[in-house]
């Protein structure tokens, strides 16, 4: 829930304590709608159970993507202490006609900072999952956060870095033309005495949606299906 920069962060190392301070949770900031070239991107909302400050920040659209620059979602920790900052992220996202959704891909781009004459109690670590949920069909889809070049970085082994994630749901071929998306990113580092660690996330790509268009031959299947549906439903 810590908010120092890489600028800032040898100011860290030089304490041998950081007095912890109580944060209430953040209440939900509602972005609103974002129209891409072939989604729509519904209902932005970005929520955390750490902080009381928005992590991810207003989005830009780009294409079929939403771009966040966050300027604070990081964690940091000193002389001993543990911090973990939460954010979440929830939306809708909606194909044009004649269109179903392919699949949902999130990339990130973050770095880490660990100094001092420590073990493995002293780390930054990256988590994330991405869910989807397909109102159409009633299933839900998950997706675990793939790091490189690792998920925890400690000493004394790592000094400082920069690190990549991704996270993609593919529903290529299932004719869907929504998904209710939930993405939870968590950022966590702990310390010993004369110790520190800093992570941040620096850009989050995402999501990013793709498209298929249906050939003829399956605009007639999928318009038989939905007659042969109508007529037992009667």
């Amino acid at each position: 829930m810590t908010t120092f920069g890489m600028t800032n962060f040898g100011r860290l190392v030089g304490c041998v304590a950081v007095a912890g301070t109580a944060t209430s949770a953040l209440a939900s900031i509602n972005y609103g709608d974002f129209n891409g070239s072939n989604v729509n991107f519904l209902q932005v909302t970005e929520d955390s159970n750490t902080d009381n400050r928005a992590l991810f920040g207003q989005p830009t659209i780009a294409g079929d993507a939403l771009l966040f620059f966050p300027s604070g979602f990081a964690s940091s920790s000193t002389g001993g202490s543990n911090d973990e900052t939460t954010g979440t992220l929830i939306l809708s996202v909606v194909s044009g006609p004649g269109q179903f959704i392919s699949f949902v891909k999130v990339s990130e781009v973050g770095d880490y900072a660990l100094a001092g004459i420590g073990t493995g109690n002293t780390f930054a670590s990256v988590e994330g999952n991405l869910s989807a949920f397909g109102p159409q069909n009633g299933n839900t889809y998950n997706s675990p956060w793939a790091v490189s070049p690792n998920s925890i970085f400690q000493l004394p082994t790592d000094s400082s870095g920069v690190w990549t994630a991704t996270s993609m749901i593919d529903v290529s071929g299932l004719h869907l033309t929504q998904l209710d998306l939930v993405f939870t990113a968590t950022l966590k580092t702990g310390s010993e005495a004369g110790t520190a660690a800093f992570i941040q996330r620096k850009v989050i790509g995402g999501p990013i949606l793709r498209v298929e268009v249906p050939t003829p031959g399956t605009i007639g299947l999928l318009a038989v299906g939905s007659l042969v549906g109508l007529r037992r439903r009667r």
